[in-house]
């Protein structure tokens, strides 16, 4: 059974049961992470029952993989359709809800035959920016749930899900793993999965974000001054002072290509992101500089205030920003306000 307990506490063991999760070859069913998410979510939070709904791409159904706090005939018998009403609503918005007030007359209550909940929180189940069903809890009690309950319940679904689709699909484990072994952070692939979470909490919650493209504008002059390898040992520890430095809500990815990295800075204004991509800068420089090596950077940011965002749109424009800030050189920083 995966060690969920890790998920209840500080963000660094989120990240290191995705970890757990990625690299794991053991052979676990997607029942078993299904079981588990809900296991925990009854045992740390206030709830009268826990489902897990999985669309049926076939019937168009969505369909209950896992409960609790449910009778078994309930379960097998209910099957409402995806694409109506609103589950049709819930699947297309693709971020988390609360869902306070319930009553008899609601649109929630074809939801709540079992019990008389009065609140509610859902959950988006998703892979690779597709929404493929929802986890749910409700309560007895009115504003049972808090936004901190939606990011770790929204923690705890990411990681079953991806737990899951690694037992139906291992032979794709490398492809979706979310951490480059090189440098610990997230894989490109991995890293547009968060930010597409994230935009949508960003229009959903109405709180700013951040984007930072960093690059190393030297390291190919360190490479052909020291060495292949010790341009690879630079590249290594800016990726560990990066994830040193970052916030615990932060998050960093290596790019695919290229000597660059892009940071995402949740709930940063323009003026707060730009200064800690700044004090990040400093503080791996000045530790390069002790190694004996200067090391410099260019770096873009976009600054996203709020409202529905493209996300090939957004990423355009932070290249635009790192080509701006090469073309002004002496180490700039390029800030673009949207």
């Amino acid at each position: 059974m995966p060690k969920f307990e890790f998920l209840i506490g500080l963000d660094e063991r989120v990240l290191g049961l995705l970890e757990l999760v990625s690299h794991s070859r053991e052979p676990f069913k997607a029942e078993t992470y299904w079981a588990a998410l809900v296991k925990l979510a009854w045992e740390k939070f206030p709830c009268a029952s826990v489902s897990v709904l999985l669309l049926n791409k076939e019937t168009g159904h969505l369909e209950i993989k896992m409960y609790r706090g449910l009778s078994g005939g309930f379960a097998k018998q209910y099957k409402p359709r995806a694409d109506e009403g609103i589950f049709a609503e819930l699947l297309r918005g693709g971020y988390p809800r609360i869902i306070n007030n319930l009553a008899p007359t609601s649109k929630y209550y074809p939801m709540l035959l079992e019990h008389p909940a009065k609140s509610m929180l859902v959950v988006p189940i998703k892979l690779g920016g597709e929404v493929l069903g929802y986890a749910c809890m409700d309560s007895r009690e009115t504003s049972s749930y808090s936004e901190v309950d939606v990011g770790i319940f929204s923690a705890m679904v990411d990681v079953a899900s991806l737990g899951a689709s690694l037992s139906n699909a291992e032979e794709e484990l490398t492809g979706l793993a979310p951490f480059d072994e090189k440098t610990a952070l997230y894989t490109n692939r991995f890293f547009l999965r968060i930010l597409d979470d994230e935009l949508h909490r960003m229009e959903y919650f109405e709180r700013p974000l951040a984007l930072v493209l960093f690059e190393i504008a030297n390291l190919r002059e360190i490479r052909m001054t020291y060495g292949v390898k010790k341009a690879e040992e630079v590249f290594v520890k800016v990726a560990q002072m990066l994830k040193e430095n970052l916030r615990s809500v932060d998050r960093a990815a290596v790019r695919m290509q290229g000597e660059e990295f892009i940071i995402l800075l949740a709930e940063a204004e323009p003026i707060v992101a730009q200064n800690l991509a700044q004090s990040i800068q400093k503080r791996i420089v000045k530790a390069i500089d002790r190694e004996g090596l200067q090391i410099r950077f260019n770096m873009g940011l976009v600054s996203v205030s709020s409202g529905s965002q493209d996300r090939g749109k957004l990423l355009h424009q932070l290249e635009y920003a790192l080509f701006q800030a090469k073309r002004l050189g002496g180490e700039k920083i390029y800030v673009i306000e949207l």
